[in-house]
């Protein structure tokens, strides 16, 4: 949100976070995304609305996956609120905890060294 600070710090050991992720249809082919919340959302409107996401971010034929991160370790992130996004003259009014995660989510040896992993639930 505007003005809303944001904060470099990094996420202790054992906390859980949640992703929002592209569907794949095996679990073994979850591929994490850079930003992660605290909340789980019961639907996609909801999430959306919360993390303000709107679908040129994320479009509807692909979303979403719920992930479930398990930190082992500490990870450097960037936390703050979600702002409002807009488009198509539909306001996603934000307002949600989020954290960007400071680390590469694509590299897979480190993903399973930093993190336990489980899908929850589809949205």
């Amino acid at each position: 949100m505007p003005g809303t600070r944001v904060v470099d710090e990094y996420l202790d050991p054992n906390r859980k976070l949640y992703m929002y992720v592209s569907k794949k249809e095996k679990s073994s082919e979850i591929v994490l995304g850079g930003w992660a919340t605290n909340q789980l959302y019961d639907s996609e409107e909801e999430m959306r609305d919360a993390l303000a996401l709107i679908k040129e971010f994320k479009s509807p034929e692909k979303c979403c996956d719920v992930i479930e991160i398990t930190l082992k370790s500490s990870v450097p992130a960037r936390s703050g609120i979600a702002g409002p996004q807009t488009e198509f003259g539909k306001v996603y009014p934000g307002g949600a905890k989020q954290y960007e995660l400071l680390m590469n989510t694509k590299d897979t040896e480190l993903v399973k060294k930093t993190f336990e992993i489980e899908r929850l639930y589809r949205l």
